[in-house]
């Protein structure tokens, strides 16, 4: 989830909400949830120490932000799209101008996500 406000025509500030599900067993979800999601603990069967998974996403969080600052969005971008598991799967798209079907193929130079649309039949 991302939070903005803007004034002006500037960018005053983001925020940017993660959820991670980390010890969560098969019987957390509701059956139409665990058909679209997983928790860490399910995918590498055992539990997991929350503060040191914490520590490390954190310390990837402000190796990626570094990157940023000292090159841009380039590299971050790249990085992204190489590790990215949406790309070139159809998907349903929430949007502020409503609902759109389409394939997300890649990040434009700003951080926007293309999609490819479903074409109509």
């Amino acid at each position: 989830m991302l939070e903005s406000s803007a004034e002006d025509e500037r960018l005053r500030y983001i925020v940017a909400g993660v959820g991670i599900s980390v010890n969560l067993e098969p019987a957390d979800y509701t059956p139409e949830v665990a058909a679209k999601a997983t928790s860490l603990a399910i995918e590498c069967e055992r539990k997991l120490d929350r503060t040191a998974l914490l520590a490390d996403f954190l310390g990837e969080w402000e190796q990626l932000y570094e990157l940023y600052l000292t090159e841009g969005f380039g590299p971050v971008k790249s990085l992204w799209e190489a590790l990215a598991v949406v790309l070139n799967r159809p998907a349903v798209l929430t949007t502020p101008q409503g609902i759109v079907e389409g394939t997300p193929i890649a990040l434009d130079d700003s951080g926007a996500i293309k999609v490819r649309k479903k074409t109509a039949r």
